[in-house]
């Protein structure tokens, strides 16, 4: 590449293909890369500063992502949203501890399977 190319040029030189993403939130699927948390995380620390990533792995392949725009928060929408959110939020995280906690549960009770032998060990009615 030249200095003083704009990232566009750059890519088409190297013949690499080049996908704009539409405008998105986190956890969006995307189309052409699914749902990346490695994509998006590097998506939302792009800064004017830093308009340009380093090579990201997806499960799709590689990509390198260029900031072309922000979009500012709704912020009428985020306060009519934002105790729904919160409370599907919680109810997440709060089954996810419970998941935890019966797996640990489970883990201590080193509970056995007598099920198997029950049903071979039963004999038939004639």
């Amino acid at each position: 590449t030249q200095p003083g190319m704009n990232f566009m040029q750059a890519a088409s030189q190297m013949s690499l293909k080049l996908q704009q993403t539409p405008a998105f939130h986190r956890g969006q699927y995307l189309p052409g890369i699914g749902i990346s948390k490695e994509f998006q995380d590097a998506a939302f620390a792009l800064s004017e500063n830093a308009p340009m990533s380093a090579p990201v792995k997806t499960a799709k392949g590689f990509c390198i992502l260029h900031l072309d725009a922000r979009f500012p928060t709704d912020e009428n929408k985020y306060q009519q949203e934002k105790e729904t959110f919160r409370n599907s939020l919680l109810v997440e995280k709060s089954n996810a501890a419970i998941n935890e906690l019966m797996a640990q549960l489970r883990l201590q009770a080193d509970l056995k399977d007598n099920l198997s032998q029950l049903n071979t060990s039963t004999p038939t009615a004639n």
